[in-house]
């Protein structure tokens, strides 16, 4: 028997041919000395709060409020509670790209939104303009807090900190990036460090203590950021790894302190890269269990790097060519994410098997088997899946009896064999094999699987093996 070569990666390819298999809505864990295959987490209903007639246009970001969600949706914000009560906040928040919000650390705690090139203050359920108490805040593209002062950046250049734990604003309290002539997109706070994120550099920043402006220039990072908004991670709340960037090169990088690490593999470099309008990227965190997710997302793809394994997947909804989600926060032990299709939130699980009421396709694409130049005939093939989780009480037949669906493709990826359906088992039928037999002689390219299950039962692949005998070429 063979090994069925399954990737702890996706590798699409830039063709089918050269792809060495694919991993949609499944990610590889270690553990001990082996490898599964796992579905990502789903999606359960956090709130279903627009009942707010015309008003949703989609996520623009979503932020701790105290305990609650502060969600930024077309030119407006609310304020969702633990239990998903949603309150509309009176006043605008101009704009149609992300936002920004930052909080101090006062004991009445202020809150500054930016959007749109406008700063904001929260003021109960209000949100109002910016009151910089005699200074002038002027039109900054974006918001950060460190140890206390809020800090406002500018595409010039300029950033500009607040007075401490205070939104008053002294005129002479300002600094300027000039270590490379670039523009200047965002500012981000991970650990003691505050980044000055610019086209071309990244300029690193430390509280000192000094005074107007509080902080001073430590390093200069000579790499940019491709978009303003491929970056996340950092000081985010429920978030205890470093920051993630696509750099200006269309490579992600991890950010520790002065130095960055490229982790983006050559499938997803190119993907970046096929994006016009970088500025349409948006990356955002989560946390599962073990597992650190780092999501990034265009209008057509969605790709993961997960943190704790250094290995990347795919994501996409049902019948979309991404995720739905868009943006995360992290309240009360909960992840949130907001929906691009309506305007729900939702929580996110590994608990759940579904997105919201939409199937959560579980799909692993194989390398190919093979012995090149000579064709490979397939007698059988095993698959170590977990089986018996089907539900004796549960939605009939999805639930009560779930089923696989394995394909073969013997042209390296480019056309797929109807699937063929396999149980996995009813509730308590552990000795339940998944195999397929007499399948045919693959050509030259070899033999690739692919394993799809949509059921919503716990899933696990833990391999496969292939009765292979090498043919006439």
């Amino acid at each position: 028997m063979t090994i069925i070569p399954f990737p702890t990666s996706s590798r699409p390819g830039s063709h089918p041919v050269l792809g060495q298999g694919r991993l949609v809505n499944a990610h590889a864990v270690r553990e001990g000395d082996k490898v599964y295959w796992r579905r990502v987490a789903g999606m359960k209903i956090f709130a279903d709060p627009l009942n707010f007639s015309g008003l949703y246009h989609g996520p623009r970001g979503l932020f701790q409020l105290n305990n609650d969600v502060l969600w930024i949706f077309k030119d407006r914000a609310a304020r969702v509670d633990y239990q998903g009560k949603t309150t509309l906040l009176s006043g605008e928040v101009n704009g149609a790209v992300p936002a920004t919000v930052a909080r101090n650390n006062r004991e009445d705690t202020d809150y500054v939104i930016v959007s749109n090139n406008t700063a904001y203050m929260i003021s109960g359920n209000t949100v109002v303009e910016y009151d910089a108490k005699g200074g002038s805040v002027g039109s900054p593209n974006d918001v950060s807090m460190l140890d206390g002062y809020f800090l406002f950046t500018y595409q010039d250049g300029t950033v500009i900190a607040s007075e401490l734990n205070s939104t008053e604003i002294n005129s002479l309290s300002s600094w300027r990036a000039e270590s490379t002539p670039d523009k200047l997109l965002r500012g981000m706070v991970s650990g003691q460090l505050f980044y000055a994120f610019g086209t071309a550099s990244i300029e690193v920043l430390q509280d000192v203590g000094t005074a107007p402006f509080p902080l001073a220039r430590q390093a200069v990072i000579p790499v940019g950021l491709i978009g303003k908004w491929a970056v996340a991670g950092g000081a985010v709340e429920g978030w205890d790894r470093d920051l993630l960037f696509v750099a200006q090169d269309g490579t992600v990088r991890l950010l520790s302190g002065y130095q960055t690490q490229t982790v983006s593999i050559p499938d997803v470099t190119r993907d970046i890269r096929s994006v016009a309008d970088k500025d349409t990227l948006i990356a955002s965190v989560y946390v599962m269990g073990e597992n650190a997710f780092w999501s990034l997302s265009s209008p057509n793809w969605t790709w993961e790097y997960n943190v704790t394994t250094g290995e990347w997947h795919q994501r996409k909804s049902n019948r979309k060519q991404r995720w739905r989600a868009a943006y995360s926060v992290y309240v009360q032990g909960k992840w949130i994410v907001g929906d691009t299709e309506s305007g729900k939130l939702f929580e996110l699980s590994d608990r759940i098997l579904t997105e919201d009421t939409e199937p959560l396709v579980f799909e692993v694409e194989s390398d190919a088997v093979k012995g090149f130049p000579s064709r490979v005939q397939c007698r059988r093939a095993d698959f170590d899946l977990n089986v018996g989780y089907g539900r004796e009480i549960g939605l009939d037949p999805v639930e009560t009896e779930p089923l696989i669906e394995i394909s073969w493709s013997d042209d390296g990826g480019v056309s797929w064999s109807n699937p063929l359906h396999r149980r996995l088992g009813r509730e308590g039928q552990y000795q339940t094999l998944t195999s397929v037999l007499n399948t045919g002689m693959s050509a030259a390219q070899g033999r690739k699987w692919k394993l799809r299950v949509s059921d919503p039962v716990p899933v696990t692949l833990a391999g496969g093996v292939q009765e292979a005998k090498v043919g006439l070429y």
